[in-house]
């Protein structure tokens, strides 16, 4: 960026950094169609510079050399993917797989245009790179249909939306995407189903003064239930980020970085907001064991029930019960029924006639091939 100047005592040597940050110098990279935004064809311009990133990465796959991998981490989340060229992407997923074959490669994908669209995944996968990207598109739809989101999806229409995001995704690269809902970028999974807002758009109060970061409503809760019991029954990998299961609230970076509610500590209540002079309720503060008790639940419900891993989809969902989000999660004999009301009114379903036993606690009732739904409820059954 700039040069030193040997006439004064300052050091005014500085790099062009990364998104301006002069710490993170840029590396050069070839570009094949700079005519178009990233996604680039192209690689990093020195092979010395690849050569050592590569040698990073197995040391940490392989970190003793004994011929035995096992000890080593086992893939890698690797940052802000699109920026990078294909060309590199393809060499490191060769150089990590030579070492393990089994290793996990996840790419930080965001927007193409924010906050309307993001990028669809299908480039980076396979031989691309990746074997799963970080899938905020599954839940910027899923908080579409059980948040406050103004661009709100009933059922119906969220089962047609997942279809068209899904186009092109290989089935098994679409087991493992990494569903999160939410992460060290974005709001906490509370804060965001509370805010009636676009995803990820003035998500902070730096940026919208009427932003909620304190303690949410009783209805988040029950929104939340319908999403982790939604994501845990869906197609790909569940992912947490450390500290909703405590549950914490938070606005977009850095609020959803404060330290973690740790069980056995005591903490201060939250009683100030550092950016505005308004008064703020004054919110306990500490871990929430019945939430976290929520979370047990639905990931023991996925690890009980392979099917929920890797079973086939089919939607029960129809035009005629917008409001309802069914579908079957099926494998060999085992079929998961899972029916969701994400709306404030009692409705019911029609569902495939069977010997459909309960999994989940639940006000929903299923009797002579007929769901009934109360406002807000879900009902998960296996046969």
């Amino acid at each position: 960026d700039t040069w030193d100047d040997p006439a004064t005592e300052e050091n005014e040597f500085s790099y062009l950094g990364w998104a301006g940050i002069s710490t993170l110098p840029e590396i050069r990279k070839e570009i094949l169609d700079p005519e178009r935004p990233f996604p680039h064809q192209g690689n990093l311009a020195e092979e010395a510079v690849r050569n050592h990133i590569f040698a990073v990465a197995r040391r940490w796959l392989y970190p003793n050399g004994d011929g035995d991998p096992s000890d080593g981490i086992d893939g890698y989340r690797l940052d802000v993917a699109a920026e990078i060229p294909f060309g590199f992407w393809r060499e490191f997923r060769q150089e990590v797989r030579a070492v393990n074959p089994e290793a996990y490669l996840v790419g930080e994908i965001w927007w193409k245009d924010w906050p309307y669209e993001l990028m669809a995944p299908e480039p980076f996968m396979g031989n691309a790179g990746f074997d799963a990207i970080m899938n905020y598109r599954w839940y910027r739809n899923a908080r579409r249909l059980v948040g406050r989101d103004p661009s709100h999806l009933n059922g119906y229409r969220y089962a047609h939306e997942w279809v068209g995001l899904n186009d092109g995704v290989r089935p098994e690269n679409a087991r493992v995407m990494m569903n999160m809902s939410a992460s060290h970028d974005s709001p906490r999974v509370l804060t965001s189903l509370a805010n009636a807002d676009l995803y990820k758009y003035r998500a902070k109060p730096t940026d919208n003064p009427n932003y909620i970061v304190h303690r949410p409503d009783v209805a988040t809760y029950r929104r939340l239930e319908l999403m982790l019991v939604h994501q845990f029954t869906w197609v790909g990998a569940p992912q947490i980020w450390n500290g909703d299961e405590l549950g914490m609230w938070g606005g977009d970076d850095p609020d959803c970085r404060k330290p973690l509610w740790w069980p056995d500590m005591e903490f201060e209540a939250e009683v100030a907001n550092p950016f505005f002079e308004r008064p703020v309720p004054a919110d306990e503060v500490g871990a929430d064991l019945e939430l976290w008790k929520l979370y047990q639940r639905v990931i023991a419900l996925r690890n009980e029930h392979p099917v929920l891993v890797s079973g086939t989809l089919e939607f029960l969902t129809d035009e005629h019960h917008p409001d309802i989000l069914a579908y079957t999660r099926t494998s060999g004999t085992e079929s998961i029924l899972v029916v969701l009301n994400a709306s404030g009114n009692a409705t019911d379903l029609a569902v495939p006639s069977g010997d459909w036993q309960p999994l989940w606690e639940t006000d929903a009732e299923l009797a002579e091939g007929r769901v009934n739904l109360g406002a807000w409820s879900v009902g998960v059954w296996q046969q």
